[in-house]
């Protein structure tokens, strides 16, 4: 009936008048309660009871609710503990007068904690791009990202500001919680795989993996040692069983998942594609997220919990597979994607196998029926829980928006057979991805450019000219400086980009329409510090 009883925080008091009390805790369906100490669990669909007898009880309780919902606090009613709060529920009979739980202990009778939920937390993930809502404004983020402009402010990331100085992680906000964990879901729905639910309880040790690499930028990696900077056990629990992520500054949550999905900037291997491989692992089941002020860390392991749900019915995931981001395998990065495929087994136990010691990897353009090259082929046999080994390569020239087949062959199973699998790839983007930007009062959209002026750092501003006639335009522009001050990207009518530039060049182009963006900062990240420049760009 239960799996253990939960502490209702109550507070036992005089001793020699006490006579107990009993706490009954009701969890709906689909949502879990349990204590940050670990020691009780109590799942959805079952009354779970606990004897709080004597003043050594102290407990605090949390709450994981169903997927796709919210918490929205404790219910608050006659002899129901906690009630109206949405925060963790702490119960307690260790001091004296003034806890809540003296006067019910006293009594003998029976209190409640139970949790309520409303509304949707997280948009519910599809499993294709059918509906591409979510991964517009996924990439409008990560765009942002690159533009180094509309980050989100401290008070969205932050209750409490991490100081390392004083060694105080700081505390991140719900939203924060709720943006990572939303972009894990729709990563895994691309792939089949179930939602993962949040666990506040790890929120502390992976706040102090934050902190210790923000103490010592980035130099102590996923084995800090006592003799770093804010080292804690938590910090050594945390960074031992995170993906960690090394910046300058706060990003959105969103882009350190794609980030560790895409896994470009992988300090020990790009190929290995180590922090990809948590995030697809079918048995992942939880997460707990961290930041503190440009460094972060996403637990993927050592929950302390069995996961339900988590079976798949495929027996590979590939990344990219069917209709896919084209944020999650960026050609424009520092380092390629890695293209990868892996096995599944619903024993996340079992033992290491080579499967992909003699296999080989083919590209098959479906709109010429050419073979594509690839290189960097790479494969290991490493287990991360339900996902064995991995083969991966890299696609040196693809094209976006364009339909690939690939086959994975000479796959060998346990028990001595040998398996081929053929799936089909197109990395979408023109779907996806949302070029326009407002023209602000003074701004205008000229035949062949745009006037006006940049006015801060978030400022952008874009236009579509059209081309009749194929041959080599000029792309230039003026400014109050000697030099442009400013960079200018070209994107052609499937929204590929150009060019990116500060300079002066000339462009091979077709009939067609193009888009013109202005703006201080490159897709690359590149960078002007002015605030204010005024501008004509031109591509005659």
């Amino acid at each position: 009936m239960f799996n253990k009883l939960f502490s209702s925080v109550l507070l036992c008091f005089f001793l020699l008048a006490l006579a107990g009390c009993k706490i009954k805790i009701t969890v709906p369906e689909g949502a879990t309660v349990m204590t940050l100490s670990g020691r009780f669990q109590c799942t959805g669909g079952e009354m779970c009871v606990i004897d709080v007898v004597d003043t050594m009880f102290d407990e605090t309780f949390t709450v994981v609710p169903p997927d796709g919902l919210a918490f929205a606090g404790w219910r608050k009613d006659d002899r129901f503990l906690c009630g109206g709060s949405t925060d963790d529920c702490r119960l307690f009979t260790t001091t004296f007068p003034g806890t809540p739980l003296v006067a019910f202990l006293e009594t003998d009778e029976e209190f409640f904690l139970e949790p309520t939920f409303s509304g949707l937390a997280v948009p519910v993930p599809t499993a294709s791009l059918d509906d591409p809502q979510y991964w517009r404004s996924a990439i409008a983020i990560e765009r942002d990202a690159s533009f180094r402009r509309n980050r989100p402010t401290q008070n969205q990331i932050y209750q409490v500001i991490p100081n390392a100085a004083n060694c105080d992680g700081g505390v991140i906000t719900q939203w924060a919680k709720d943006e990572a964990r939303t972009a894990l879901n729709n990563i895994r729905a691309l792939h089949k795989l179930a939602p993962v639910a949040y666990l506040t309880e790890f929120d502390a040790e992976v706040q102090a993996a934050s902190l210790v690499q923000l103490a010592n930028n980035g130099q102590s990696g996923h084995f800090p040692a006592a003799s770093d900077n804010c080292f804690s056990q938590a910090a050594a629990d945390g960074a031992g069983s995170s993906n960690l992520f090394f910046g300058s500054a706060d990003e959105h949550p969103v882009s350190y998942m794609l980030g560790w999905t895409h896994d470009a900037d992988n300090l020990a291997s790009v190929m290995a594609a180590g922090h990809r491989r948590h995030i697809l692992n079918p048995s992942l089941g939880y997460v707990s997220y961290g930041s503190t002020l440009g460094y972060a860390a996403q637990k993927v392991f050592g929950f302390g919990r069995s996961t339900v749900g988590t079976s798949v019915a495929e027996d590979f995931i590939a990344l990219p597979s069917g209709a896919y981001p084209y944020v999650l395998v960026n050609k424009s990065r520092r380092n390629p994607t890695p293209w990868s495929f892996h096995v599944v087994s619903n024993d996340p136990f079992a033992p290491e196998f080579n499967y992909f010691g003699n296999a080989k990897v083919s590209i098959r353009d479906t709109v010429t029926g050419n073979s594509v090259a690839l290189t960097d082929l790479y494969t290991d046999s490493i287990r991360y829980g339900g996902l064995h080994g991995i083969i991966s390569w890299l696609v040196p020239d693809y094209e976006y928006d364009r339909e690939y087949e690939v086959t994975v062959s000479g796959i060998a199973m346990p028990g001595g057979n040998v398996r081929d699998h053929t799936y089909s790839v197109t990395i979408v983007r023109r779907d996806v991805l949302d070029l326009s930007e407002p023209l602000e009062p003074g701004d205008t959209a000229q035949a062949r450019g745009l006037a006006g002026a940049v006015n801060n750092e978030d400022d952008r501003d874009a236009t579509v000219v059209s081309i009749s006639n194929s041959g080599t335009y000029q792309l230039n522009a003026q400014t109050m400086f000697s030099n442009w001050a400013l960079y200018v990207e070209v994107y052609d009518e499937n929204k590929n980009l150009l060019i990116s530039t500060d300079a002066p060049t000339s462009l091979n182009l077709s009939p067609g329409d193009y888009t013109l963006a202005v703006g201080r900062c490159s897709e690359q990240g590149s960078c002007y510090g002015w605030s204010n420049l005024n501008y004509t760009v031109e591509l005659r």
